[in-house]
């Protein structure tokens, strides 16, 4: 298989592209590190369902983009499962504002930005 046993860090892997992105790395034999901002009891079945499905191993990793010191604390963690990352799917984001641009004010759009922008940058 393309991705047997290479190791992926899937930001944002609990529902949308993330989800589906795990789902489809999984049943190509990747090994995978799920991150989610919380534990859900529906997240962890689903990982145990694509685990028991595909035979491969997913490790669930808890954080907050938000929240810099706990991002480090994670990817010290990620490092406790593997040195080895192949593949990392930067996937997480938020939209706080569905409204129009004039309408956002700069704090807004730099709220955004830090966990869009930065955040990623210092997470890879």
């Amino acid at each position: 298989m393309l991705l047997d046993k290479k190791y992926a860090v899937i930001t944002g892997s609990n529902r949308g592209i993330g989800k589906a992105i795990l789902k489809k790395f999984a049943e190509n034999g990747c090994y995978i590190i799920a991150h989610a901002r919380k534990r859900t009891k529906e997240f962890e079945e689903y990982l145990y369902q694509v685990t028991t499905e595909n035979r491969v191993q997913v490790y669930p990793v808890y954080f907050d983009f938000n929240d810099g010191d706990g991002m480090k604390k994670a990817v010290q963690d990620i490092l406790k499962i593997t040195r080895k990352i192949d593949i990392l799917v930067n996937n997480v984001g938020v939209v706080n504002n569905i409204k129009l641009f004039q309408m956002t004010s700069l704090q807004e759009m730099k709220d955004e930005f830090e966990i869009n922008f930065f955040r990623q940058i210092e997470f890879t």
